[in-house]
């Protein structure tokens, strides 16, 4: 039987260390698309329980009210067993109530509060005046004098959506202040904002707020329709003249009335 020589063993081990470098970043990529398809599915599974909200609510979307976020109102369609103390929280600090069901397996930012659990997720935002959220779920006055953070305790009925596939329910927000739970947190809502703050002004901090899957601004969105897709910055805004001074989000996938 013939015996390998030292140089050949060298040259098959540096081949070997070749293959695995060129193979390392397919690989990472890989499992990092494998994530955001699994965020998609979890996306979807949560746009189905807002449905279901819808329909024992006449059509209205679950607006936010003191200490109540969104997810606290889905939380029997969601398969959450969170009482009714938990919900009554700021934000969620129960590590035995299935909070990760709410995180995106991608998103691995740290919560500003070591005892509050975040979300991965956000709802379109809406207000009934004004234009700058024009979307399908609100919150209530918080008594904020920046227009662009107070909010009516309100939100759209399903039925009086105008375009049901081109209409965003629900985003990723990436942010340690987007709690569990987090009825009045300032992470709410989304809405084409920090999407155009992607495109020009990429080192803000809302644009960091999306900058998710891949640091491209790539985001997993549930449509009213139930469906769910993913889209960068430029697709969620197509119908609008995109531009760094647009704050006229009517035409975009925010858009409930387009």
């Amino acid at each position: 039987m013939k015996k390998f020589s030292l140089i050949e063993l060298l040259i098959v081990i540096a081949i070997i260390g070749i293959l695995a470098s060129l193979l390392a970043p397919a690989l990472s990529k890989a499992r990092k698309t494998s994530k955001m398809a699994v965020c998609l599915s979890t996306q979807r599974q949560i746009g189905i329980a807002i449905q279901m909200y819808t329909s024992d609510n006449k059509s209205y979307y679950p607006a936010a009210h003191g200490n109540y976020g969104w997810d606290d109102m889905i939380t029997s369609y969601y398969g959450l067993p969170w009482t009714d103390a938990d919900k009554q929280e700021i934000a969620m600090t129960n590590t035995n109530y299935s909070y990760t069901k709410l995180q995106c397996p991608s998103d691995n930012v740290e919560s500003a509060s070591a005892a509050r659990f975040r979300k991965s997720y956000i709802v379109n935002d809406y207000r009934s005046t004004g234009n700058w959220s024009v979307g399908v779920i609100g919150r209530e006055d918080s008594g904020n004098t920046n227009p662009s953070q107070d909010r009516l305790s309100e939100s759209m009925q399903i039925t009086a959506v105008s375009n049901a596939s081109r209409t965003i329910v629900l985003g990723e927000h990436w942010n340690k202040w987007n709690f569990a739970g987090g009825g009045g947190d300032q992470s709410h809502g989304t809405s084409g904002y920090f999407y155009r703050e992607f495109i020009f002004n990429p080192n803000s901090a809302a644009a960091d707020k999306v900058s998710n899957h891949f640091g491209k601004g790539e985001s997993n969105f549930s449509l009213v329709d139930g469906s769910s897709r993913r889209m960068n910055s430029y697709q969620v805004l197509e119908g609008t003249p995109i531009s760094s001074t647009l704050s006229n989000f009517q035409g975009s996938w925010f858009d409930s009335q387009q």
